[in-house]
């Protein structure tokens, strides 16, 4: 017997993407595991791929930006040349729904750290989308 769903697609948005959260928090509407989607969804998995090291994920060693490194590196343009190859190559390797990825990267010396901006179009939408981190050293 088929399913009948009553809400109308008015009512419903559409669902492209779907992710988990990584903290595992749980839905204040059900008791279901929270869940990011469509755009957040994308916004979430770069984050997440940029700030995971080489050799981390334990049945995929390969995966991650490995930014860690460069974040004890004397400042300079070679030093922001690299993370914005390392940041490309991790998400067009990796995050196969981000298109077009462009990366700009300030360094502030002052602060000991880099603000990332990255843009980047999804499948299924035609504004371009930003994300910004800021990368810091831990002492």
């Amino acid at each position: 017997m088929a399913r009948i769903d009553y809400q109308t697609s008015a009512l419903k948005k559409q669902e492209y993407f779907s992710d988990f959260l990584s903290s595992f928090d749980k839905s204040p509407l059900s008791n279901d595991i929270a869940r990011v989607t469509n755009e957040n969804s994308v916004k979430h998995s770069v984050r997440n791929l940029i700030l995971t090291n080489i050799g981390e994920r334990l049945f995929n060693p390969n995966l991650g930006g490995n930014v860690n490194k460069m974040l004890f590196e004397p400042y300079s343009g070679f030093t922001a040349d690299n993370l914005k190859k390392d940041i490309i190559n991790t998400l067009s390797q990796n995050e196969l729904r981000a298109q077009e990825i462009s990366v700009n990267i300030i360094a502030n010396e002052d602060q000991n750290r880099f603000t990332v901006n990255i843009f980047f179009y999804i499948i299924n939408n035609p504004n371009q989308l930003s994300l910004e981190l800021i990368l810091q050293r831990v002492r």
